[in-house]
C-alpha cells in the first residue's frame, strides 16, 4: 500500500535524476531514423481500477509539433483527462512549441478562484471574459482603468479617476465631452456658391 519509485543522486554537483522517454522513426534497436512530424515522444498514463480492470483517468503526452531536423526537435505537451461517465481521455490543454498555452476545444474553460469566479473561454463563435466583478488595472494593480459589475455599472477611468459611468437611466460623465468635425463622417455635402452674400445677410444680436 506504500509502493514508491524513488531516484536519488548524492553528490555535490548539479546533476539530478533523469527520466527519458524517447522515440525514433526507425523499427530496429539503435536506429536514429528521424521521427515524423506527427510522432509521439512518450506518454505518462495515470490509471485506476474500476473493479475489473485498470482504466486511464489522465494522460500527459509528449508529441512532435512541427517538422524535425538536425538539432531541431519542436515539441508540445498535451494534457488529457477522462470525463465523468467516460473511459477514454480527451485533450484538455496543450503547451505548444511556440510557447502558447492552449485549450483546444470549445467546451473547455480557463477558470480561477475557489468558486470558478473568473472564466476565460471561446464557445466556437464568441470569446468571453466572465465574472461578476471584473477590473482592468495596471501591472502593479495600483490603478484601476476600467470596472465591470454584474447588474451594475461599467466605469472607465483616467489616471485612476472615474470619468464615465453607466447607470440605470443612462450615462454619467465627469469632465468635458469633446467632439471633432470630420468630413468623413458627414453626408449630403453641398458646395455653397454664394457664401459671401449669405454672410452679408447675417445680423448680429
Amino acid at each position: 500500500n506504500s509502493n514508491r519509485v524513488l531516484s536519488f543522486i548524492h553528490n555535490d554537483n548539479s546533476g539530478a535524476p533523469l527520466l527519458v522517454l524517447g522515440a525514433t522513426g526507425g523499427s530496429t534497436a539503435g536506429s536514429n531514423t528521424i521521427i515524423g512530424s506527427s510522432g509521439k515522444f512518450g506518454f505518462l498514463s495515470f490509471q485506476g481500477a474500476d473493479g475489473s480492470q485498470l482504466v486511464e483517468g489522465a494522460k500527459i503526452t509528449g508529441e512532435v509539433d512541427g517538422t524535425p531536423g538536425s538539432d531541431d526537435m519542436p515539441g508540445r505537451l498535451v494534457f488529457s483527462t477522462t470525463a465523468d461517465g467516460a473511459a477514454t481521455t480527451t485533450e484538455r490543454l496543450r503547451i505548444t512549441a511556440a510557447g502558447n498555452v492552449s485549450i483546444q476545444n470549445d467546451s473547455g474553460k480557463f477558470t480561477a478562484g475557489a468558486g470558478d469566479d473568473l472564466l476565460l473561454y471561446h464557445d466556437g463563435s464568441q470569446s468571453y471574459i466572465a465574472g461578476d466583478d471584473i477590473r482592468i488595472t495596471n501591472k502593479a494593480v495600483s490603478e484601476t482603468m476600467a470596472k465591470f459589475l454584474a447588474n451594475g455599472a461599467v466605469e472607465l477611468n483616467h489616471n485612476d479617476s472615474k470619468k464615465l459611468e453607466t447607470t440605470s437611466t443612462g450615462v454619467t460623465v465627469t469632465g468635458d465631452v469633446n467632439s471633432t468635425s470630420d468630413i468623413n463622417l458627414k453626408k449630403d455635402i453641398e458646395v455653397v456658391t454664394s457664401a459671401t452674400e449669405m454672410l452679408n445677410q447675417l445680423r448680429g444680436v
